[in-house]
This record gives C-alpha cells, sequence and structure tokens, in this order.
C-alpha cells in the first residue's frame, strides 16, 4: 500500500515540474527527444527495482526520467526514514555525493562570469600563502582532476576550519607537474569551493543558493548542514550482519565540502536538468569550458569537464554522467544530451550499486542506453600481467598502503579489505579480457572482465606504461556482457 501511495505521489510530481526556468541568451541545441520506447512499462521497472532493492538492502529510494526538460517519469519506493517509516516522497531530500560537484564547479563559474575569478590563473592570486610549487596550478586544473595535488589524510569526525584544510593541503608536495595525469582527487573541489568563499566574501553554499540553486527553482536544494532542521531530509543507512545500522554523520565541516556536499531531491533534479538542457546562468561561452575535456600534456585530453565525465559515443551522440557516494547514500546520473533524455537515481544506502540500478532503468526505457558489454582489443599485455600480478598480491592479503603512496594509509587499509572480500566471494578467476580503457596522461586506466568459480569479477587497474600499479578495485557482476557503469 505505501508504494502505491508513493507511486501515486510520485506521478502527480510529473505534473507539478512542469515550471519554467531563466534561459541563458543562447540555449543549447539539440535534436528533439527521441520518442520514448514502446516497451517502456513502469510496472516492469518497479519489479526490477523491488527486486534489487531486496538484494541489495535498500532501505528507500527515488528515480527519474527526464525528457527535454520535463519529468518523463518518476518512482518512489521504499522508507527514507525506517525509524518512523516515513515513505520516499518526490520531495525527499537525499545527500549528493560527488554529484555536488556539479554544483561547486558553479559557484567556480559565475564568479568567472562576473571576472572575479579566472580559469587559467595561478591559484595563488587567490590563495597567496599557497606553496611555491604550486605556482602552475588553475582552477582549471583543480575542477578537471588534473592538478597533481594529493589529498591529504582528514578525519570525517573531526572540525576543520577552512584554515586547517589549507594547512594540510599546502604540506602535500604536488604528485606530477599541473597537466602531465588525470587523476581523481576531492582536494580540487574542496580548495575551488574555499576560494569562491575567500573572493565572493561568503561561503560557497550562500553563492550557490542565491545564483544557482533559487533562479532555476531548486527549492529544497543546499549545501548540508546537520544542525539545521530541514523538511523531508532522508536519513541514511549502512547494511550489516546485524541488520541496518545508521550511517556515520561525520562533523559539520566535513558534511560541507565543495567536494559533494548537497541536498538533493529529485524534483529538485529536474529543475536542475532544465537548467543544464537550455544552458542557463552562464554564457556559452563559459558553458563550453565546463564541458570541454580536460587537456593534459602532449596534446591529450581525458574526458571529463567540470563535475562531469563525458563520453563520445557513436551511435548515441555526447552522454554525460556522474556517481555520487556518502556516508549513508549513493546517486547516479546519466544524461542522453543528443536524445534529450536523462536517468537519475537517489538512495539512503552505503553499499548499494546505483549505477547498475540507474541502467537498469534506462534499459528499460530504450535498450540502446544499456548497451551489453565486450571485450576489446588488448593492446598493452604488459599492464595486464601487471594487473593479474596486482590481483594475486590483492587475494593473499599482500597490497597495503606502502603500495598506493596517492591515496591515505586508512583509506587503502579499508579499500583493500572490501576489495579482497570480493574476491574471495567469486572464487579462482580465469584469464582478464580488457573492457574499457583510457589513456590519463603518464598513467592508463583500464577495465577488466573475468570468469570466476562463483561469478564474475570485474577489476578496475590504474597503471603505467612499465606495469607499475597506482590502484585497483574490484566489483562481482552479474555477467561478463553487463553493461559498463561509471
Amino acid at each position: 500500500m505505501r508504494t502505491v501511495v508513493a507511486q501515486a505521489r510520485c506521478a502527480l510530481a510529473v505534473l507539478a515540474a512542469l515550471v519554467t526556468v531563466p534561459v541563458a541568451a543562447q540555449a543549447a541545441t539539440a535534436a528533439p527527444a527521441a520518442p520514448p520506447a514502446d516497451r517502456f512499462r513502469p510496472e516492469e521497472v518497479t519489479r526490477y527495482l523491488e527486486t534489487e532493492m531486496r538484494s541489495q538492502y535498500i532501505p528507500g529510494l527515488a528515480v527519474a526520467v527526464i525528457r527535454d526538460g520535463a519529468p518523463y517519469w518518476m518512482g518512489c519506493y521504499g522508507f527514507a526514514n525506517l525509524e518512523h517509516s516515513v515513505p520516499v516522497h518526490p520531495d525527499t531530500v537525499f545527500e549528493s555525493g560527488s554529484i555536488g560537484k556539479q554544483f561547486t564547479a558553479m559557484s567556480v563559474m559565475v564568479l568567472v562570469a562576473d571576472g572575479r575569478l579566472d580559469l587559467d590563473a595561478s591559484i595563488r592570486t587567490y590563495l597567496p600563502e599557497a606553496p611555491a610549487s604550486w605556482s602552475k596550478v588553475t582552477l582549471r586544473h583543480l575542477l578537471n582532476h588534473t592538478s597533481g595535488l594529493t589529498m591529504p589524510q582528514l578525519d570525517p569526525a573531526r572540525e576543520y576550519r577552512d584554515e586547517d584544510i589549507l594547512r594540510l593541503a599546502y604540506a602535500m608536495p604536488p604528485s606530477v607537474p599541473p597537466g602531465r595525469r588525470w587523476q581523481y582527487s576531492s582536494i580540487g573541489y574542496d580548495l575551488a569551493a574555499i576560494i569562491v568563499t575567500r573572493v565572493s566574501g561568503e561561503f560557497y553554499g550562500e553563492v550557490l543558493a542565491k545564483r544557482v540553486f533559487a533562479p532555476l527553482g531548486m527549492l529544497t536544494a543546499r549545501v548540508i548542514n546537520s544542525r539545521d532542521i530541514v523538511r523531508n531530509r532522508a536519513a541514511g543507512y549502512d547494511h550489516t550482519p546485524e541488520g541496518y545500522k545508521n550511517a556515520s554523520q561525520g562533523s559539520m565541516s566535513m558534511n560541507a565540502t565543495g567536494d559533494g556536499s548537497v541536498y538533493l531531491s529529485v524534483l529538485d533534479y529536474v529543475q536542475w536538468e532544465k537548467g543544464l538542457r537550455t544552458r542557463a546562468l552562464l554564457p556559452p561561452r563559459l558553458w563550453a569550458e565546463i564541458l570541454r575535456p580536460a587537456p593534459l600534456a602532449g596534446g591529450k585530453s581525458y574526458p571529463y569537464g567540470f563535475g562531469w565525465f563525458l563520453h563520445e559515443t557513436p551511435d548515441l551522440g555526447p552522454i554525460w554522467e556522474h556517481e555520487g557516494s556518502s556516508s549513508g547514500f549513493r546517486a547516479d546520473i546519466q544524461r542522453f544530451e543528443r536524445d534529450g533524455v536523462t536517468f537519475v537515481i537517489m538512495m539512503n544506502s552505503s553499499t548499494a550499486d546505483a549505477g547498475k540500478l540507474l541502467q537498469g532503468v534506462a534499459a528499460r526505457y530504450d535498450s540502446r542506453y544499456a548497451p551489453p558489454a565486450h571485450p576489446i582489443v588488448d593492446r598493452l599485455p604488459t599492464l595486464t600481467r601487471a594487473a593479474e600480478s596486482a590481483l594475486h598480491r590483492l587475494a593473499d592479503g599482500e597490497l597495503g598502503p606502502a603500495d598506493f603512496p596517492d591515496t591515505a594509509p586508512d583509506g587503502v587499509r579499508v579499500a583493500m579489505a572490501m576489495f579482497r572480500g570480493r574476491l574471495n566471494e567469486v572464487g579462482d578467476c580465469g584469464p582478464l579480457e580488457v573492457y574499457e580503457e583510457q589513456d590519463a596522461g603518464d598513467r592508463n586506466d583500464r577495465r577488466y572482465r573475468a570468469s570466476c568459480r562463483h561469478g564474475v569479477l570485474e577489476a578496475s587497474v590504474t597503471a603505467d606504461s612499465g606495469g607499475h600499479v597506482y590502484w585497483l578495485r574490484t566489483e562481482v557482476i552479474s555477467a561478463l556482457d553487463e553493461p559498463l557503469v561509471d
């Protein structure tokens, strides 16, 4: 009965969300949206999601399909709060995780539009006390993960002032010169938010509230403040062998950093999608900067803009996507720009595979949006041998902080324990096959898959041309041809 009521509210929200937002002087040009697939059946999507929620122990989720900037279909399932049996509604507010990087980037860009920030000026223009070794690092480098700066180890339970984060960041020497390597690192967005606060004279969250959320009609979007009374806020959960537990809250300051600390509902995201579709708030030249792949040394580039992974596909055109995770929450977004179709999902689970669920919804809307994966030619077998060696060391418990100096030691220990557990789950595996690769400058990002005794293993590995492995992660997936999920 609760699902029926929640679904009715979602259906009403589809009508209520049909409002207008300001458009830029020159709106984006795009082909009309493809008609929804004849096979799309909400009841089939509901069965799929409810099955996955049971198997992945997801308390609640909200999902939306958006066409041409307007809601086409929404679904609300499960509970926003288990203790009070509050169902998920379309206005349930979830934590964004790294999806919030899109908004931190926008707080920068509105100040660029004002002439108060310069994407290509040294960040020492705005942080003059920064080390001399940072003199060639720019805001552009921060926003597209090419700064070469290393994430300091921060305690999520501790309170930090901006000055504290800066002091710890300044103590970390750059790992490589800026522009040489693409390497995902949240410190760039933390620093970008601090710069916005310093230059504007007000907290970057206030800049977002005034310059982005209010103009776009994002009525409940805001930077996280765990002490405030926030209507319709979902509780975040971990699932343990003892059952559901409340996810740790973390400190107020660590919940409000620029790396992804936004409260959002799917209704807020519909309004944001309208702004994306019309290229609102900024002139066209600045939207072009947001959507420019990250330039790398030697004329290379990496398909990441400002807060978006950017993929060009021959059949579907440009695809923008990003996932987000925070304590107790997962989210994922995919935008099929040419067709004008966007999928967004938000949930209050710390361990759920949001990308898999979103792909399942997309496939049931149009099978083109979730094509089966296939192996590709292995151009660099040396890297594959290095990946196999690293996985054997992981299985034997030999990988630790010394193997991954770019990552905080405590984070390495937690991650390796989790990834080793997944290896143990699938048992002995056959040879690795390459399913995806991306040149990241002086390193190569690869995704492998292998058939194993008790399932299918997916391994994501970052290595250099000499075969030195800088990071790896494992996932257990359902089939070798399961669609690739970022």
